[in-house]
């Protein structure tokens, strides 16, 4: 008979470790085969309820892995590694879904991304380093291509903002720095000098 193991938060509270010796005691009397587990170490509060019960602790298992299966989410909408974060929230905010899994070219499940990630991303997240797609951040930007060479863009983010006296006195600039610019003449000459 296959086994049944029953439990409940991953940091067990006593609440969680007793529903989880009640369901699999019911389990059991409905002639399954459960047992109690928890997923971490109990507190001393559960550990005191289950002595003056005369109940032994659960056994601790450790081999909980998430799978697919287990995921809620909408079959037949997904996206692919290499889409831009604004792609994604775009996607899941038209098809009113909240959580997209991320596939691979095979559409190989590697991740998932849900509007609370790019909600914390957007208000924790780290803002100056970049690493992109040039197409993404062309995308992202409504920019147009004058001179591509890379595919993949990795760097410091650097937004000319400043005046331009300002800036060119006081930022610096190098193979690192992922400039973003409007049609200060003044900057787009500095930057280009830097690099060349």
């Amino acid at each position: 008979m296959e086994k049944i193991y029953v439990f409940g938060h991953r940091v067990p509270d006593t609440a969680s470790v007793t529903a989880a010796i009640t369901l699999a005691n019911l389990k059991n009397k409905q002639g399954l085969n459960a047992s109690p587990r928890v997923l971490g170490d109990i507190n001393s509060e559960t550990n005191f309820v289950l002595n003056y019960f005369g109940f032994p602790q659960p056994e601790y298992l450790n081999d909980v892995k998430l799978q697919i299966k287990d995921i809620n989410y909408q079959k037949n909408y997904f996206i692919h590694t290499n889409e831009s974060i604004l792609t994604a929230y775009n996607y899941m905010n038209n098809n009113y879904i909240s959580t997209l899994p991320i596939v691979d070219e095979q559409k190989v499940f590697k991740d998932m991304i849900s509007m609370k990630d790019i909600t914390k991303d957007h208000i924790e997240g780290d803002f100056y380093h970049l690493r992109s797609f040039y197409e993404n951040i062309i995308q992202v930007l409504d920019g147009k291509e004058i001179l591509k060479f890379d595919n993949e863009v990795s760097g410091n983010i650097l937004v000319a903002s400043y005046g331009s006296t300002t800036f060119i006195n006081n930022i610096t600039i190098d193979n690192d720095s992922i400039l973003i610019i409007g049609d200060r003449h003044s900057i787009h000459e500095y930057a280009t000098k830097k690099q060349s």
